[in-house]
């Protein structure tokens, strides 16, 4: 099965709050592999899923900080410091 985010972007029709069994949403699983640009368009696309909440009761910018704080390269850590701050500058607490 493809990641929710990835279906999205293939099939344009697949609504954005979609989630997956473990109660992620694109949103989330954007953060979580630390990609800022799909962060960007899909806050774009429905900001108020900025603080949704998984079924972990996870938000977005806890699935990147975690994955931040959980990786040494400084490339990765500098994607995911961009992943937070789109995050925040949306709402994300």
């Amino acid at each position: 099965m493809l990641p929710i985010l990835h279906r999205i972007l293939i099939d344009q029709t697949q609504a954005i709050g979609t989630r997956d069994k473990d109660g992620n949403i694109a949103l989330h699983e954007a953060a979580y592999f630390g990609n800022p640009e799909n962060v960007k368009r899909l806050l774009k696309a429905d900001k108020s899923l900025v603080n949704k909440k998984n079924y972990n009761k996870e938000t977005p910018l806890f699935k990147a900080r975690f994955q931040k704080a959980n990786n040494s390269s400084r490339y990765v850590r500098e994607l995911y410091d961009r992943v937070i701050r789109e995050l925040k500058k949306y709402g994300a607490y």
